[in-house]
């Protein structure tokens, strides 16, 4: 410590209430001083001072910068500063609210998986050589697979170990590598990496059984919590792709830390690791500047599936395993579409299927007799609970349920606590309500209470005040909050309409439509229908699927077959692009309005 104190270049900063103490370089900005101490501050807009969710106090107190000035307003003259606009200088004091703090949200670790045969990319084999190779010219002929012509690596050792042994357990890999096993365990790990969370599951290869589930906050968030921030980040930052790769794959290595503890194994016991997300997260993950992503025509460095040695990304498994990438489709459809697609099996079934992932980036595929179109539309923060007025992520606090009746207003609050905001189902729950009983109108606007009808009772009355709903006497909806939220159901709709249409068909031709993702897992399918967002298709054929993504991701891992099938899949799909097509333009326009309301 004496050291530090010496150290002009170390800046002491002490984070309240928690009084919790760290040693920063000079320069260092506030954000990441916060996440150094293990307190990550909410920073939506990925630290460019516009969304305003970074609030701290600073002693001594700096000077505020035009961005502070503009969206701080007054609260500038009561020592409130953006964490994101500053960085430190000198010896600090900096108080953290509540409301600026990153919570663990509340995630779906839950898989729904059908039956699939075990058969691994990567195979454990007992091998006993007799005393008398007789009948046989050589070693590998004992061997129960194709000896492959790359394996001089394994030749040697195995010369080596002949002399001493005549029992072997070895590993045989898909691209036909030989291993001999070094571990206890024979285990892989799927991965689902989100743009906010990052999921995995720790699997017994012999098995097939999910021995494990953890998860983390996907560490890039304080770099920006959508995939726009974090592609600018990326280019515009020095060394931004490195920064984030370097984040991702510590974070990862956290969480397989975390999982071989919960089941007493060490790293050595992973030989493989399958790994779905969007086309971002896995150039941010694989550390490939994604600069063809940023810049029209849009496009992705590769289509398809990758397989990649886990040292060349420092991920801590076994050095001899296999890092497997689901088959990325176009620029902002990715892996974990493709991880839908089999987990699913929207493309075996016959008659017309529809799937949509609903989040910041709406991924939606179309299956008709079995020919597979995709699309994304970006639907915006609103679901994720950002650029919402009192918004938050699904975590404890946020309001997740609304209901409205003639007895009052109820809500339900993730971790049974006092509200603090409202996450994207309670948003949408909220409007939906609000449009039934005729406080909301048709296009979207937020009545005034002398405009009510007689029936409405006097506490919704009460709770509408100069054009803000007030759910409880805290948390409140604001007009710009229904304009976000418009926006984000009409980009998902639009694009169901559009890619519908693209293939002759209508909303009434679908037979089923699979909700997948955390998001969908919450939301109510009724709220959903009120509002516009999905179409009102009769009850049974709306269905939750869950973390699909993740699905898709075990089940590639525990049978390989599945895993080349996807891959001859998405050879054949065909991505519809919606950004510049007119006719995107003008549903869209159409489905900012809301459904008219029929008792």
């Amino acid at each position: 410590m004496s050291g530090k104190k010496n150290d002009s270049s170390l800046k002491k900063v002490v984070f309240l209430p928690e009084k919790k103490e760290v040693w920063v370089l000079k320069g260092t900005s506030i954000l990441e001083a916060a996440l150094k101490a293990g307190i990550p501050i909410n920073s939506p807009c990925g630290g460019k001072g516009i969304c305003g969710k970074c609030r701290v106090k600073i002693f001594p107190l700096p000077s505020p910068s035009p961005s502070e000035v503009k969206i701080l307003g007054k609260d500038i003259n009561e020592g409130w500063r953006l964490a994101c606009q500053h960085y430190i200088s000198q010896d600090s004091f900096i108080e953290i609210p509540s409301s600026s703090r990153f919570y663990e949200q509340v995630i779906l670790k839950e898989l729904k998986l059908k039956r699939v045969k075990l058969n691994p990319g990567v195979k454990k084999f007992k091998v006993s050589l007799p005393e008398r190779l007789e009948g046989t010219s050589s070693l590998t002929e004992r061997l129960p697979f194709p000896f492959s012509s790359s394996n001089y690596p394994f030749l040697k050792t195995f010369a080596k170990r002949a002399e001493k042994s005549k029992d072997f357990s070895i590993v045989f890999h898909a691209d036909g590598r030989l291993s001999f096993m070094n571990s206890k365990h024979f285990l892989g790990l799927a991965l689902d990496i989100g743009t906010t969370t990052v999921v995995g599951y720790l699997v017994d290869l012999e098995t097939a059984k999910i021995l494990s589930v953890s998860a983390i906050t996907n560490p890039q968030v304080i770099y920006g919590q959508d995939v726009v921030s974090r592609l600018q980040y990326a280019l515009e930052k020095d060394k931004g792709t490195e920064i984030l790769q370097k984040e991702i794959i510590e974070g990862v290595n956290s969480l397989i830390k975390t999982l071989l503890k919960e089941t007493k194994a060490k790293k050595n016991d992973i030989w493989e690791v399958t790994v779905c997300g969007n086309t971002v997260m896995m150039h941010l993950f694989l550390g490939l500047k994604p600069y063809l992503l940023s810049k029209a025509p849009f496009v992705s460095l590769w289509r398809g599936a990758l397989n990649i040695s886990p040292s060349k990304l420092g991920l801590d498994i076994n050095k001899e395993g296999n890092v497997y990438i689901l088959p990325v489709i176009a620029s902002f459809v990715g892996s974990d579409t493709s991880a839908v697609i089999i987990s699913t099996g929207i493309h075996l079934a016959s008659g017309v299927k529809m799937a949509v992932d609903i989040g910041t980036n709406g991924e939606i595929i179309l299956c008709k007799n079995g020919e597979i179109t995709v699309t994304s539309t970006a639907a915006g923060p609103a679901f994720e609970g950002a650029r919402i007025s009192q918004g938050m992520r699904a975590e404890k606090g946020a309001i997740d349920k609304v209901k409205i009746d003639e007895t009052g207003i109820h809500i339900g609050v993730i971790g049974n606590v006092s509200p603090k905001g409202i996450c994207g189902t309670g948003l949408v729950d909220a409007v939906a309500e609000l449009l039934k009983i005729g406080v909301i109108a048709h296009n979207g606007y937020l009545k005034k209470s002398d405009q009510l009808q007689n029936f409405i009772t006097p506490l919704v009355k009460e709770r509408l005040k100069n054009s803000v709903f007030y759910l409880t006497p805290e948390v409140k909806i604001t007009q710009r909050d229904i304009r976000e939220l418009q926006v984000a159901k009409a980009a998902i709709r639009a694009g169901m309409k559009v890619l519908l249409r693209s293939k002759g068909l209508k909303e009434e031709d679908v037979d089923e439509l699979y909700i997948a993702g955390g998001f969908g897992s919450y939301l109510s399918k009724e709220s959903a229908v009120k509002i516009g967002l999905i179409p009102p298709l009769e009850g049974d054929k709306i269905k939750v699927v869950g973390n699909a993504a993740g699905a898709g991701s075990y089940l590639v891992l525990i049978n390989k077959k599945l895993r080349e099938k996807l891959e001859k899949i998405i050879d054949r799909v065909e991505f519809l692009e919606l950004a510049h097509r007119k006719e995107f333009q003008e549903e869209f326009a159409e489905q900012m309005l809301f459904p008219e309301w029929k008792d």
